[in-house]
């Protein structure tokens, strides 16, 4: 999410932060089985709260990218990475670097091999550390 965007305590998109930010947690503990429902709801109040094309709404997408990877989903988590960059690309002043290196995630999970797969989850798995 954009950084210093302002959020006010008590609101839906500090619930949403919040949610996110447990989800995010859990799965640097490798529970992301449980960190799924929080980032799901976190990605329903923001696309309400903003719009399904916000910046809140991709940096969502993309944790659910990562999330899905790690868990081996791989429909999933091209589903959710390509949405993620579909948003970024429209959205001024998005890192090119950061939509490079999920494109790249993207790529290996639509078009690698079965070795790559397993390397992907095992990367994905690695990202929350």
């Amino acid at each position: 999410m954009k950084r210093g965007r302002p959020v006010v305590p008590g609101s839906r998109d500090h619930r949403a932060m919040l949610l996110n930010n447990e989800a995010s947690r859990l799965c640097r503990q490798g529970l992301f089985e449980r960190a799924e429902p929080l980032f799901l709801e976190a990605l329903r109040i923001w696309e309400v709260h903003f719009g399904p094309r916000s910046d809140p709404v991709a940096v969502c997408c993309q944790s659910l990218g990562v999330l899905y990877t790690a868990l081996g989903d791989f429909d999933g988590a091209i589903l959710q990475l390509r949405r993620a960059l579909d948003i970024l690309s429209t959205l001024p002043g998005s890192d090119a670097d950061e939509r490079g290196a999920y494109q790249g995630i993207l790529d290996t999970l639509e078009y690698g091999s079965r070795l790559e797969l397993s390397a992907a989850q095992s990367v994905a798995r690695g990202m929350w550390g």
